[in-house]
């Protein structure tokens, strides 16, 4: 369902579609790292790596002026879910939750700059609950 919805978030656009794809896997290899799945060498190299192809891929060079803020306060938000997630501040963690689906508004910039405000509304619902299920497995049973 995720990639229906990188797909709508494209509009049209291979470019943007493929960069949805490229950054959609970079969040996962950054998150592995942090959780401690993958912490040997060669796949920190091979995150470098595509972080290499993500940051090259024509959509965002041609979009990087916008996108570039987004990367951070995308990036900023989820080292505070990663500072927050085991903290016994029972507000932290609850936030912290919510935190760590901030990559998802990479998916929103790339449909407003597509298709505009209108298609980033369409979509944010929809991206918004995808997100929750994946995340939270249990709600899916």
């Amino acid at each position: 369902m995720l990639d229906q919805i990188h797909e709508l978030a494209a509009s049209g656009n291979v470019e943007a579609g493929k960069f949805l794809f490229l950054w959609a896997h970079y969040c996962h290899l950054i998150d592995d790292f942090i959780d401690e799945k993958k912490r040997d060498p060669e796949s920190f190299i091979a995150m470098l790596i595509h972080a290499n192809l993500t940051y090259s891929n024509p959509f965002y060079q041609l979009h990087a002026q916008r996108l570039r803020g987004v990367v951070g306060v995308v990036t900023n938000a989820y080292a505070d879910s990663v500072k927050w997630e085991n903290d016994a501040t029972e507000w932290k963690k609850r936030w912290a939750d919510t935190l760590r689906f901030a990559g998802s508004e990479m998916v929103l910039a790339v449909a407003t700059i597509t298709g505009g405000f209108d298609l980033c509304r369409r979509i944010s619902p929809m991206l918004r609950e995808v997100n929750w299920m994946v995340q939270h497995e249990t709600a899916l049973r």
